[in-house]
C-alpha cells in the first residue's frame, strides 16, 4: 500500500492508496485531520486512493479496510505508520490579491490551424505582442471528434496535434515568453469510446459506478450519446489523477479553476 509524495510551494501532496479491493469501504486515518477523522478512499482505476495536502511536519496514519486496521511496511509508532515531511516553508501573503493573468487569448484548436506542426508555437510572439499573457486551449486530448470534448484518452495529446512531444515544446516556448497555458479539461463526462465507459457497459463493478447506467441506457452530457456523464462521487479520485498529471507540466486545467486544484511539482516544471 504505497504512498506517493509530491511537493510544491512548500506544501506536500500525499497520495494514500491500497491495492486490496474492499468489500464495503476503505479509509485512511491520520493525525492530519481534526479528531483523526477518517478519509474514504475512492476507486482510482487500479487501486483505491485519496489525496491530502499537508504542510511540513510529522504525521501518523493507518488504513481501515472493512473495519480491519492495516499498516504500510514503513516505520510504526503506537499502532500507526509514521510520515515525515520536511524541508519546506509555507509562505502566506496577507492583504495582497494577485491576478493570475491580465488578458486571455482563446483558441479553438481545430480552427486555429494547429494541425500543422509548430503553427501555434510560431504565433505565440504575435499573441504576446497584443498584450495577452495567457492562452486558453480547447481540449487537446485524444477524442472522437474534431472539438475533442468526447475524450477517450486524458493522458495523451491527440496525434493530429503532434502528440505530447510537440505540446511540451509549445508549453516551453509559451513560458519563455511569459505566457500561461490553460487547458479546457472536460471532466463531467468522457467519450463513449473511453475504455472506462466500455468496461462499465461490460458490467465491470468498479467502472460501472463511474457512470449513471440504468435500464440499458445512461445519462448523457447535453443529451449527446457520445458523451456519457461521469459520477463524481466514484470517478473523482481518478479525475484528481488527471489534474495531477497535467499540473506536473505547469498547467492550470480549466475544469477545476473553481475548485481546489492539486498543484504538486517536485518532479515537473
Amino acid at each position: 500500500m504505497p504512498i506517493t509524495v509530491f511537493r510544491n510551494y512548500g506544501l506536500y501532496f500525499v497520495r494514500f492508496s491500497v491495492s486490496r479491493r474492499p468489500r464495503r469501504a476503505a479509509f485512511v486515518v491520520g493525525s492530519f485531520t481534526a479528531f483523526m477523522k477518517s478519509i474514504e478512499l475512492g476507486f482510482c482505476g487500479s487501486d483505491y486512493c485519496a489525496y491530502v495536502s499537508l504542510p511540513p511536519g510529522k504525521y501518523y496514519y493507518r488504513y481501515l479496510i472493512d473495519g480491519e486496521v492495516v499498516l504500510d511496511d514503513g516505520p510504526v509508532e503506537n499502532g500507526f505508520n509514521v510520515l515525515e515531511l520536511s524541508g519546506g516553508v509555507v509562505r502566506r501573503i496577507r492583504g495582497v490579491r494577485r491576478r493570475l493573468f491580465r488578458a486571455i487569448y482563446g483558441i479553438f484548436i481545430d480552427r486555429f490551424g494547429c494541425k500543422r506542426e509548430g503553427s501555434l508555437r510560431d504565433r505565440l510572439g504575435y499573441i504576446r505582442s497584443m498584450g495577452f499573457d495567457t492562452i486558453y486551449l480547447t481540449p487537446i486530448f485524444r477524442a472522437m471528434s474534431y472539438h475533442r470534448y468526447d475524450v477517450i484518452d486524458y493522458f495523451n495529446v491527440d496525434d493530429d496535434l503532434g502528440g505530447n512531444k510537440v505540446f511540451s515544446e509549445l508549453l516551453r516556448s509559451a513560458h519563455d515568453l511569459g505566457i500561461k497555458v490553460i487547458l479546457d479539461l472536460p471532466i463531467h463526462h468522457t467519450g463513449s469510446n473511453h475504455p472506462a465507459f466500455k468496461a462499465a457497459l461490460d458490467g465491470d463493478p468498479g467502472y460501472s459506478r463511474w457512470y449513471y447506467i440504468y435500464d440499458g441506457d445512461y445519462e448523457k452530457f447535453m443529451d449527446v450519446k457520445r458523451m456519457p456523464k461521469l459520477n463524481m462521487k466514484f470517478a473523482g479520485e481518478w479525475i484528481k489523477g488527471v489534474v495531477l498529471h497535467w499540473s506536473l507540466m505547469g498547467l492550470m486545467p480549466s475544469g477545476l479553476m473553481s475548485a481546489q486544484a492539486y498543484r504538486p511539482g517536485s518532479s515537473g516544471t
